[in-house]
């Protein structure tokens, strides 16, 4: 049996401070990269949604108000919550959480989210003060744990945590919730929305992956949306309340029901909106009526899981695609002229010097408007963790600030014969840079990276090609 916390007053009485800290990064919970933009975070304020008919809820977004650690202090201090959540990353999770130790010195329970969750048993062994930390799903069990706190029960039948129970560290596993659950409307009006980018505004219509590709570990999930209505529904007031010219879907499959995306283009032109928007596809979910139709609707730029184009690597990784049909969808894309950005992972089982060089070709061969390089992260948890394990591929310790793209930023954490380290560091520098040489590639990634965050975005894209080049640290 957990130990009951110490609630001090009914619900409504309660008070839940929800913060996101002042970092340069990502404020989506698809995501642990770096961005100097302030975009909405909008996992926090659907959180704030759920909390907020029951609660006395304040969101504190510290990086679009660009606070001190002082400042954010004094807020915590000024509020005075009984309940305090964090919503931090792997990168700099440890810069952050002194501030979970602050509020449970004041007094509040502490609530870690963290992206990607992994290794969060680990997390509240290194750190006493954290009472629980949220798997996924955080809009509902956010709300239960706040429930059981303010009726003084305890957290031990709530799914989808870890959490402190007496001097034990407990991890109930997933979130046991209907498959049906959607994630309620965003408390946009909790949020300093005249600090937030408009270039540049992120939205879910929908959660989870059905894949199970052996990488990622937001995979293997059930898939579930919102209505179509309940979407257009934010994003009418986003446009016409606040402003926001180009949105984008932070979500793996917004293309999965191609049904689902017609109502949506066939609502946005009912609604007569006029903005731009972008979301992520699989190559296999969409078709040249359905590009089209989207790009009628407002699309503006599509980003491709792709990974790699050998067939044995995608058949390594369980990708459920092949070289002929990223061709077929890249070449669709390029005749209805719509900018597309893919992703690459070197390193990952199956890699060879030869595969190097045909995704090099590939590159300068379909000339995409942008794309990245990184080195496989075989996130604990997943299908790639076990097998790095196994094989003994793994080149880092077992720790959540580890799991990025490595502790140097630029070595790969896992190596895979017949590669070694230098041969994939060299390797990702030559992808990132020799198709660039051509004057198409060079300037469609100069044009996508403005078009996403100006000037500044491109002094960041300079610095990391820097880096690269030099091999230096980001930390």
């Amino acid at each position: 049996m957990s130990e009951k916390p110490k609630s001090k007053k009914t619900n409504s009485n309660t008070r839940v401070l929800l913060l996101f800290p002042n970092q340069s990064i990502i404020s989506e919970p698809c995501c642990e990269g770096y961005n100097e933009s302030k975009i909405i975070p909008y996992e926090l304020a659907t959180v704030a949604t759920a909390l907020r008919t029951d609660f006395d809820v304040k969101v504190l977004d510290a990086k679009a108000e660009s606070l001190s650690q002082e400042a954010i202090k004094k807020s915590i201090r000024a509020f005075n919550p009984d309940i305090f959540v964090l919503w931090t990353v792997t990168i700099t999770y440890r810069k952050d959480i002194p501030l979970l130790q602050y509020a449970k010195s004041l007094g509040a329970q502490a609530f870690l989210v963290m992206n990607p969750p992994i290794l969060l048993k680990q997390v509240l062994e290194r750190f006493p003060f954290i009472d629980a930390a949220i798997h996924l799903e955080r809009h509902i069990v956010i709300k239960q744990l706040a429930d059981a706190f303010a009726s003084g029960k305890a957290y031990d039948k709530i799914t989808g945590i870890v959490f402190r129970s007496r001097n034990n560290v407990k991890d109930n596993g997933p979130p046991k919730i209907d498959a049906s659950c959607s994630h309620p409307k965003a408390a946009f009006d909790l949020l300093p929305m005249e600090k937030y980018t408009t270039d540049n505004v992120v939205l879910k219509s929908s959660t989870g992956c059905p894949y199970q590709c052996t990488f990622c570990f937001w995979g293997n999930s059930k898939w579930k949306t919102n209505t179509v209505n309940q979407t257009l529904d934010e994003i009418e007031l986003l446009v016409n309340k606040y402003g926001a010219k180009n949105i984008g879907f932070s979500e793996q499959h917004f293309t999965l029901d191609k049904r689902r995306v017609y109502e949506f283009c066939d609502e946005v032109e009912k609604r007569k909106l006029k903005f731009k928007w972008f979301c992520d596809s699989r190559v296999e979910h969409v078709d040249a009526e359905l590009l089209k139709r989207m790009q009628e609707a407002g699309l503006s730029r599509i980003f491709y899981g792709v990974e790699h184009i050998n067939n044995k690597i995608l058949e390594n990784m369980n990708k459920h695609q092949t070289k002929e049909q990223i061709v077929n969808t890249i070449n669709l894309t390029k005749a209805q002229k719509i900018p597309f950005v893919l992703p690459f992972i070197v390193g990952l089982p199956g890699e060879t010097e030869q595969t190097i060089k045909e995704l090099k070709k590939f590159i300068i061969e379909i000339k995409p408007w942008n794309y990245h390089v990184l080195f496989p992260v075989p996130y604990p948890g997943t299908a790639l963790f076990k097998q790095a394990k196994e094989n003994n591929w793994l080149r880092v310790e077992e720790k959540p600030e580890n799991f990025w793209v490595s502790p140097d930023f630029y070595k790969p954490l896992m190596v895979v014969p017949p590669m070694t380290e230098e041969k994939l560091i060299r390797a990702r520098r030559m992808l990132l840079f020799a198709p660039r040489l051509h004057p198409e590639i060079l300037f469609n990634t100069v044009r996508d990276v403005y078009r996403r965050g100006g000037i500044t975005k491109l002094y960041q894209l300079f610095q990391g090609g820097m880096r690269v080049s030099l091999g230096r640290s980001v930390q």
